[in-house]
């Protein structure tokens, strides 16, 4: 079987970066340098054989990710640079790739029930930075929706800018899946899983399947597709 230690999303992070590197690698540098969330998501690693968790990590026999953005050119690297390669290195492990498949995002207008490929994680620092570190919010906290329409705000005007009948809001939610998704040794986020009935504009719902809900979407965090659609994620 094939080991994936937790923290894993790094390794992911400098993969898609790699392959844009090796095809456009001022956009790469660009992203390196840029100040808000870059502009892709991926998902957790979907297991689709026998496997085995431990508190070292995964053990699997097959699986895979989705990696969403709303930049076409760094899909269209990714794509290219994977059949160059082969493999994906997460730590010492050495991860066989054997097939790959490019889909089109559809947005929807109106209420329709998204979910989380990967948990969303979104919170804010103390009004005064003195009175401690940032404080992260679940879904049963009454901050949590309101944080996440702020953050998807500032992340299209960053990017795509917003459109003139832009809405959002959360409807409601089906279940939640508390979780604590560990970066690195010392750093852990606190995060969630869900299923979410929300109310979006064609435009804000294909933007949240690309770029991805909440914050640190650039690192494994907030990757979404429909309910519709996730049928064949499994």
């Amino acid at each position: 079987m094939i080991h994936f230690p937790w923290d894993y999303h790094l390794s992911m992070t400098s993969f898609i970066y790699e392959s844009l590197g090796d095809e456009n690698p001022e956009r790469a540098s660009e992203l390196h340098q840029m100040t808000h969330a870059p502009p892709f998501s991926f998902s957790n690693f979907i297991q689709t054989g026998p496997f085995k968790a431990t508190r070292d990590g995964l053990f699997f026999t097959k699986g895979y990710f989705v990696i969403s953005s709303i930049e076409p050119s760094l899909i269209s690297s990714i794509k290219n640079y994977l059949p160059a390669t082969g493999e994906l290195h997460v730590g010492n492990t050495c991860v066989p790739i054997v097939g790959q498949t490019v889909e089109d995002v559809t947005g929807v207008d109106g209420v329709e029930t998204y979910r989380t490929l990967s948990p969303i994680a979104i919170g804010e620092l103390p009004y005064n930075a003195e009175e401690g570190p940032r404080e992260w919010y679940l879904p049963t906290d009454s901050m949590w929706a309101a944080r996440l329409k702020e953050s998807v705000r500032e992340n299209m005007r960053h990017t795509v800018g917003l459109p003139d009948n832009f809405k959002f809001k959360v409807k409601d939610y089906n279940w939640v899946d508390k979780k604590t998704k560990r970066l690195t040794s010392d750093i852990e986020i606190p995060c969630a899983r869900t299923e979410l009935e929300i109310d979006l504009d064609e435009k804000t719902s294909k933007f949240i399947q690309e770029f991805g809900l909440g914050e640190r979407t650039g690192m494994g965090f907030g990757n979404m597709i429909l309910k519709s659609e996730a049928e064949i994620y499994r």
